[in-house]
């Protein structure tokens, strides 16, 4: 690898700064981020061939500077973006927060920084286990990028399509996809598609069993009672099989890992910034140590939770994993706290999942782990330092995050959700105590076809197909015919696979910049 220098480091975080910020205002105007992995992989890679216009002597980045200056500034954007569009904007809303923005900042560098640490114990067994499509796309995108390997095929579909997304833009008529029926079709999106051909028939026939079982069958057998089962059973199987897996080392490779957890490099850090976190939450936050030391206590299984459904599908689950959390938390003495934990939670979880699929595009580069981690570390600590004062000092004394200009979606459904959990006779509600025990009876039985390899061959994975009731039926339809077309078209099918998921993301990503 080739010697860091310190102008190029300086120039990630300045990216990092501009991403979480935009992160930030899409979260608190919309209710939603993004991850930026690929888009700081093609920033940088235009970057030098800019530079290089200058400086024609100056080498450029290779593999792993890439990785590394990558795991920066995704880690500055992304944790602490989604704990500010959800628990922090909902505890804001709900008055429950005290008027110490610096001590805010630090405590959720502790979360994200937590959510790196608890990483390192189960990388080896993830990475083993599952693909983590969005680290393998941004680590072939540096590939890519530094090698004429496929290279006129790649940035061809790249370009085309960027171009179907600016198409789609200006004619506001152009149709988006097929209508099957009802609520069912195949969109046009190249990122959907792409990525279906990435995670595979299995995982997007799973997720089909998943969405005709909440969509179609669900509401005959339960009426307007099946919005609320569906997905309070959804989150409650994909937790219990996820946990169960985590607790009795199954459902993996024999030959994958096992978790590290005594590992003593964890350890060092975990400590420590538990100390911290539950401090601030205690004394800052005013929650009940019940509940943080509760919250703390789940941050290795949430985490864990968190990465298996992100190795499969390739979306964070942040609003499902929240859901439980407020309801966990909630039953618990001093309950007004439970929206910092579950803040704990959701930072430390998001945070988890950003980094492994860094540590997925970094495995491809066969880069040093630890080295990975010490950026990821600072991005993580660094980021909230930056974004907390930000939206403290130029959004809240202007704006009212609610309001018009910052609806803040994402923090209104978190409030919304905790109003409900505060309800005394929650659990003597029949619906959700039917839900969950379903949920659990559907988690275990997802670990028992994991204890027999046989079956689970032909089995849908349970945990994607509980993740399907929170996507929606045109999602699943377009992910499986991308699969199909991966399928049918094979190996050949990678690269612009690859291609067309990177192209749309990074397009999509710069016309939500350029409205800002």
């Amino acid at each position: 690898m080739r010697r860091q220098t310190l102008l190029p480091l300086i120039y990630s975080v300045i990216l990092g700064m501009g991403f979480g910020l935009a992160n930030v205002y899409i979260g608190l105007k919309l209710g939603f981020t993004v991850g930026v992995a690929l888009l700081t992989v093609f920033v940088l890679g235009g970057s030098v061939r800019v530079f290089r216009a200058f400086m024609p002597k100056w080498p450029g980045f290779d593999a792993h500077q890439y990785v590394y200056y990558q795991s920066l500034t995704s880690a500055m954007s992304y944790g602490a973006g989604n704990v500010l569009a959800s628990a922090f904007a909902a505890m804001v809303m709900s008055h429950s927060i005290g008027p110490h923005p610096w001590l805010l900042a630090i405590w959720l560098s502790g979360v994200c920084a937590l959510g790196c640490v608890v990483t390192v114990p189960m990388r080896a067994r993830l990475l083993a286990s599952y693909p983590f499509p969005s680290g393998r796309i941004a680590g072939e995108s540096v590939q890519h990028l530094l090698d004429g390997k496929s290279v006129r095929v790649f940035f061809s579909a790249f370009g085309l399509s960027g171009f179907w997304v600016i198409l789609q833009n200006l004619v506001k008529s152009m149709p988006t996809g097929w209508s099957l029926f009802r609520q069912w079709g195949v969109s046009w999106s190249p990122m959907l598609l792409g990525l279906g051909a990435i995670l595979g028939l299995r995982t997007c026939l799973s997720l089909l069993v998943g969405a005709v079982v909440a969509f179609e069958v669900a509401p005959v057998l339960w009426a307007q009672q099946a919005e609320v089962i569906v997905p309070w059973t959804a989150v409650t199987a994909m937790c219990v099989a996820s946990i169960g897996e985590l607790f009795l080392q199954i459902g993996a490779d024999k030959s994958a890992p096992k978790l590290a957890l005594r590992d003593p490099f964890w350890w060092r850090f975990a400590v420590p910034l538990s100390l911290i976190v539950a401090g601030l939450s205690i004394w800052v936050l005013h929650a009940s140590w019940l509940v943080v030391v509760v919250a703390l206590g789940l941050i290795v299984p949430f985490a864990w939770v968190s990465n298996r459904v992100t190795g499969e599908t390739d979306v964070v689950p942040t609003g499902a994993l929240g859901k439980l959390s407020l309801l966990l938390l909630g039953l618990l003495p001093g309950a007004a706290g439970a929206m910092v934990g579950t803040g704990v939670l959701a930072g430390s979880s998001s945070a988890s999942s950003d980094f492994m699929t860094d540590l997925r595009c970094g495995q491809i580069h066969e880069c040093d782990p630890k080295r990975q981690f010490r950026y990821q570390f600072a991005g993580a600590i660094l980021g909230p330092l930056i974004f907390v004062p930000v939206v403290w000092f130029l959004i809240m004394p202007r704006f009212e995050l609610g309001g018009d200009e910052f609806p803040a979606p994402a923090g209104q459904i978190w409030l919304n959700v905790w109003q409900f959990t505060q309800r005394e006779a929650l659990f003597a509600d029949p619906t959700i105590n039917f839900a969950l025990g379903v949920g659990l009876v559907i988690g275990v039985l997802a670990i028992l076809i994991n204890r027999y390899p046989r079956v689970k061959a032909f089995a849908p994975s349970l945990v994607v197909a509980a993740f399907a009731a929170f996507l929606d039926q045109t999602t699943v339809l377009t992910l499986l015919a991308g699969a199909g077309m991966g399928r049918l078209l094979g190996k050949r099918v990678s690269d612009v696979a690859i291609a067309m998921v990177a192209g749309e993301s990074v397009f999509v990503w710069v016309g939500l910049l350029a409205a800002l």
